[in-house]
């Protein structure tokens, strides 16, 4: 065979794969195994390897694969004292989205084992969709993922703690052990 058609048919594969794997990046994530997990929730958050803001840099690369990841939240993130006087309001509802079980605040209405599934709850919500929602975790990841599938189920005042149980604490309030 002629070296020279050698050397352009190994250089037309080289340019082919790399405008397949520009054009279409996620054929390279499936070669080397799907960075996402299957739940769909958990697609806006860093994998392992990846802090959270390397993984937002890489997202923004792909925008049409993270759509969702860059959509503006109806969850409204509150720093503790806006946090303190809701909770202190009549006709609010409290939910605690952590586990294992580090802790609570007083008059936590529910307990959100299965934080991923808020439906699950639905018995145990509010059936008024106005009523105001307060919801916290340990640091507000998991918060944030419960309160946006409130909000998906018609919750219309979803607030979630700036920063969760670690800054409720650091600001020197305490938590309630059961």
């Amino acid at each position: 065979m002629n070296k020279n058609f050698i050397l352009y048919a190994i250089l037309g594969i080289l340019i082919f794969a790399i405008l397949i794997f520009t054009i279409f990046p996620q054929v390279l994530y499936n070669l080397k195994g799907s960075f996402i997990e299957d739940n769909p929730a958990n697609k806006c958050l860093a994998p392992e390897g990846y802090t959270q803001e390397s993984w937002e840099e890489h997202m923004s690369h792909h925008p049409s694969m993270y759509e969702e990841c860059f959509s503006e939240s109806k969850v409204n993130l509150i720093p503790i004292n806006e946090f303190e006087n809701l909770m202190n309001s009549e006709n609010v509802f409290l939910i605690n989205a952590h586990i294992p079980y580090q802790g609570e605040l007083s008059n936590t209405d529910l307990f959100a084992e299965d934080w991923e599934n808020m439906v699950t709850y639905v018995n145990e919500l509010p059936s008024d969709k106005s009523t105001p929602i307060l919801i916290y975790c340990r640091s507000g990841r998991m918060a944030q993922i419960s309160a946006e599938q409130l909000i998906e189920m018609g919750y219309e005042n979803v607030y979630n703690l700036d920063g969760g149980m670690k800054a409720w604490e650091t600001s020197g309030r305490g938590l309630i052990f059961k």
